[in-house]
């Protein structure tokens, strides 16, 4: 048994303590529950994302470089 598996058998069990029940549920919640701000795609996100692939498509793009920024020494 996972150590997720047995917070939520403890949270599960009506015989068990309430307040012990309750710490397991606190305890296992971000284990099924992403919160929101870990998974949000915002206007930057979106941004870069399109920076990232700008000339696309376009005649020139097999000059372009994808993927990893090139670092140079000056």
């Amino acid at each position: 048994m996972s150590p997720k598996e047995y917070m939520l058998a403890v949270m599960r069990d009506e015989s068990a303590d309430p307040l012990r029940r309750d710490r397991m549920a606190v305890a296992v919640a971000p284990f099924c529950h992403p919160r929101i701000s870990d998974n949000r795609f915002g206007k930057k996100d979106a941004a870069a994302e399109q920076a990232a692939t700008a000339g696309a498509g376009t005649s020139w793009s097999d000059d372009l470089e994808y993927g990893e920024p090139v670092v140079r020494a000056n």
